[in-house]
């Protein structure tokens, strides 16, 4: 839904959030939507694009941040109290 004076419902703005600013780290006034839509690397690049080489997946990229600033045991296992997955 492509309003003119940006987004009007809440769930309009998290679209654009997701779809622009997230993407970008700029909002679409200042990317200018001419080049990004549609997403070059989309075009380009297909579903490739999430395909992960590392025989590791990309659960190691997620262990590797988190662990940074997350406590961690011995064996590398994320056990910070503030971690909390499957929860609402």
């Amino acid at each position: 839904m492509s309003q003119p004076n940006g987004p009007a419902t809440a769930v309009d703005m998290v679209v654009d959030y997701f779809k622009y600013d997230y993407e970008f780290a700029e909002p679409p006034r200042v990317t200018s939507l001419q080049n990004t839509v549609p997403l070059p690397t989309f075009s380009d690049f297909g579903d490739d694009v999430y395909f992960v080489a590392d025989q590791r997946g990309y659960e190691s990229v997620v262990y590797y941040i988190a662990g940074q600033y997350l406590k961690t045991d011995k064996s590398g296992k994320i056990v910070d109290p503030r971690l909390q997955l499957n929860k609402v």
